[in-house]
């Protein structure tokens, strides 16, 4: 990837945070020195920027691709929207990542953190065999692959991306994630977060965290063929509704930094 490209999807990703209702303070959008600084800090991750009419950005999705090993693990990411008129652009992002991890890895883990039913809702959709979840075995412990993945997420990046990572546990029986200096920077307020629209969903989060404590779940699923195939018919249709109805006309484009920036 070119510098001018670089630094214009970096641009673009401050400018959609700063208009966001509630700004993101991550190191990921913290200012870079020079375009060598961004491109190391954004070595090995996926970027997915929506857009609407006039090539407006009006969100993004940063997922970072960790490796420890023989184990590579997708991590759902950074999302942000700056302009949500109704439409689901959380999924048209998702399904953006879904492409890249398809075309790249065929299968592999992926992983969320999140205390926001829609956002743990949607996470189920885009995976098989997720845990912990809804639909999951909630009294059966994940298995050891999973508390690896686990694991692994939490030493490459919230050790690595988070301001003060040291003020944040992992609780390794519920996969929970909490910070008591909201470091993790979720709205506490449960009523204040996005539904989900299944009630189980919402009444999962209800009962397994804790969001006035600052507390969040730390979901593991697997992406394989079967999701692939899925998303594609699920948001196929759903961007036929969105050409045939009204509202705004909205795109996706997906830059896979990871194939520019390894051993550059």
């Amino acid at each position: 990837m070119s510098d001018e490209a670089l630094l214009k999807i970096y641009d673009e990703l401050l400018s959609i945070n700063g208009r966001a209702k509630k700004p993101v303070d991550h190191r990921l959008l913290d200012a870079a020195d020079d375009v060598e600084a961004i491109r190391n800090k954004f070595q090995s991750m996926v970027v997915g920027i929506l857009y609407k009419e006039q090539q407006v950005p009006i969100g993004f999705l940063v997922s970072p691709i960790i490796r420890e090993g023989k184990l590579t693990v997708v991590h759902a990411g950074l999302v942000v929207i700056a302009e949500n008129n109704g439409t689901n652009l959380l999924a048209l992002a998702t399904a953006g990542l879904a492409k890249v991890i398809y075309r790249k890895y065929r299968r592999v883990y992926t992983t969320n953190i999140s205390a926001t039913p829609r956002i743990i809702e949607n996470f189920s959709r885009f995976t098989v065999k997720g845990w912990p979840t809804a639909e999951s075995n909630q009294i059966k412990p994940p298995s050891k692959i999973y508390a690896r993945v686990a694991e692994t997420l939490v030493n490459g990046y919230v050790k690595k991306y988070f301001h003060n990572p040291e003020s944040v546990a992992f609780d390794s029986k519920r996969f929970v994630l909490s910070s008591e200096t909201d470091e993790m920077g979720f709205e506490k307020d449960y009523r204040q977060l996005p539904r989900a629209k299944r009630h189980n969903v919402n009444s999962f989060v209800m009962t397994w965290i804790d969001t006035e404590k600052g507390e969040d779940i730390l979901q593991v699923g697997i992406f394989n063929t079967w999701v692939a195939f899925k998303t594609w018919i699920q948001i196929s249709l759903y961007r036929l509704i969105l050409m045939i109805s009204s509202g705004p006309a909205y795109q996706t484009k997906e830059a896979v930094t990871e194939q520019s920036t390894e051993g550059a």
